[in-house]
């Protein structure tokens, strides 16, 4: 089974480092890491380039890099992106502050079938086959708050169990939080999708441009870019 891991991240290149540096100190390194970036400059150049060249000259895993235009918080969007991208049987989203134990690759792997561990991106694990059938992550939402849980609820229409055996340990370094300016407004989403018999949502992978694929290399490199 190939499994790659989403590592999203937005304006924290401490944090990034310090990831990165788990996911390639892991006692089964996934076959790939993509960095979902969130951009937060006009340009490619800046922090995050001299964070990921520190990993440039590694063999292995593939190292993809997908970013896009700063205009709010959009990482459904950037996700959605790689989705489509990616090549992976199972991937797993990691959120760019949270710093994989050694066994985090090993143990998704012990479950036979990819789980839904977690309804939080910072740790959480489903067949890219299955992202593909409830459409991806619904862009309907703003700002921070619900996307990925009600991207779990129509998961589970699909009859997916959640398993959380306490395994694939992940340390969440601490941060303020996040402004919830849209949480009422995405509650509002989350309910409606409860609510629903459908498991696809209407404005997901259907309304993305993908990134560029043949971008892939085995070291750093621009990706692809957008504003949608």
């Amino acid at each position: 089974m190939k499994l790659s891991v989403i590592v999203t991240t937005y304006k924290r290149m401490d944090a990034l480092k310090k990831v990165l540096e788990g996911l390639y100190a892991q006692t089964r390194l996934p076959d790939e890491i993509l960095v979902a970036d969130d951009w937060s400059g006009g340009d490619i150049s800046g922090d995050i380039s001299n964070v990921l060249a520190q990993f440039e000259n590694k063999s292995c895993p593939t190292f993809f890099h997908v970013w896009q235009k700063n205009l709010g918080f959009r990482a459904t969007l950037v996700r959605n992106r790689i989705v489509l991208a990616d090549r992976g049987d199972c991937l797993v989203l990691l959120d760019g502050d949270c710093i994989p134990d050694c066994h985090f690759v090993a143990d998704n792997l012990c479950f036979k079938s990819c789980k839904l561990s977690v309804i939080r991106s910072c740790n959480m694990g489903f067949y890219r086959q299955d992202a593909l059938s409830v459409k991806g992550f619904n862009r309907d939402f703003e700002g921070w708050g619900r996307q990925k849980s009600e991207f779990a609820a129509r998961l589970f229409k699909m009859d997916l169990k959640k398993k959380h055996p306490f395994m694939a340990i992940c340390y969440h370094m601490w941060h303020k939080e996040s402004l919830r300016i849209f949480l009422e407004s995405n509650d509002g989403l989350l309910t409606k999708a409860l609510a629903s018999e459908a498991y696809a949502c209407e404005h997901g992978l259907n309304s993305v441009n993908p990134c560029n694929k043949s971008s892939r290399v085995n070291s750093y490199r621009e990706a692809g870019h957008g504003s949608a």
